[in-house]
């Protein structure tokens, strides 16, 4: 152990782990310093609690402090930049990740992004520009899409007496996270090629259906192309794509109405919705050059072939 190690460096000596644990937890108890039993911290000892409180602080900071972070979301590249001319290991991101997951103050949900709750929306964000993109823009523009959505509905209100402190949260990072719900995604989807269906472009639907995510302090909802999917979140008594007002019903339970305002509740809503995308080959373009062919093919594929061909 590397504090017992430092401890016989300074002529101190503890008769066993045991007794560096009760001390180290003492120590805490008081704040003195700051350790914590997880299995991805337990190896970090803070001598100086002021000091770990300004780092975590770093990232819920005001925005000329922190400029990476987009309603809530920033990249887990930019923490380097954070910290840059501060006295913070760089080998040390990760426990720092670590310890920002613990404390619940960001929540990482992939190799790449960074949740932040306390800076999320308070309300889901009009735009229908997404947090956490997964789309292709280029693919997204190309593609000739139509989408129809079918009079059924699935909808489920979950009536609690309290939410956690911190469900929110957690729930949205492993939603995100479900590579499972990419599967359901592309069930969403189909490719079709003059009116008829194309089952032998399975890899290619899975390049171009990508989940978009719009994500809120209290719910979080899943879209591609535009087109709703999926929405969790705290009931709003809101209808869903725009239908009328009348179409929200008020809460039974046990027979009885409820009002919504006295209890937490959870809705999940899931319209039955289908996406047909329409593909197309473009035609091979042959061009004169200097006694030969010059060509560039289109395949439909997405992938561009250039060549000569001597006459």
């Amino acid at each position: 152990n590397a504090v017992q190690k430092e401890l016989k460096k300074q002529n101190h000596r503890l008769r066993d782990y045991d007794e560096l644990q009760q001390a180290t937890k003492f120590l805490h108890d008081n704040g003195v310093l700051l350790h914590y039993d997880d299995p991805l911290l337990r190896d970090l000892y803070f001598l100086d609690p002021q000091w770990l409180c300004d780092m975590l602080a770093h990232v819920v900071t005001i925005r000329e402090v922190n400029p990476h972070i987009n309603n809530g979301v920033m990249k887990l590249s930019d923490l380097s930049h954070i910290f840059r001319s501060e006295n913070f290991p760089a080998n040390l991101i990760k426990q720092y990740i670590n310890l920002l997951s613990k404390f619940e103050v960001a929540l990482p949900w992939s190799s790449e992004y960074l949740l932040v709750p306390s800076l999320l929306p308070d309300r889901q964000p009009i735009s229908n520009q997404p947090i956490a993109p997964g789309g292709n823009p280029v693919v997204t523009r190309a593609m000739n899409m139509t989408a129809y959505t079918k009079t059924r509905v699935l909808r489920r209100q979950y009536i609690m007496s309290y939410i956690p402190s911190g469900f929110w949260p957690r729930l949205i990072t492993r939603v995100i996270a479900d590579e499972e719900v990419r599967d359901v995604v592309r069930c969403c989807c189909q490719l079709v090629m003059e009116g008829e269906a194309e089952e032998s472009d399975k890899e290619k639907l899975a390049f171009v259906a990508q989940p978009d995510w719009s994500c809120w302090k209290t719910g979080i909802e899943l879209s591609c192309f535009g087109v709703k999917l999926l929405r969790i979140c705290d009931l709003q008594g809101l209808p869903f794509y725009g239908a009328p007002e009348d179409a929200v019903h008020p809460v039974h339970y046990r027979q009885e109405i409820h009002d919504t305002t006295c209890f937490s509740t959870v809705e999940v809503i899931a319209p039955s919705v289908s996406i047909l995308m329409e593909k197309f080959v473009q035609k091979r373009r042959v061009s004169k050059r200097r006694g030969g062919k010059q060509f560039t093919r289109q395949h439909d594929d997405g992938k561009r072939v250039n060549g000569l061909v001597k006459e």
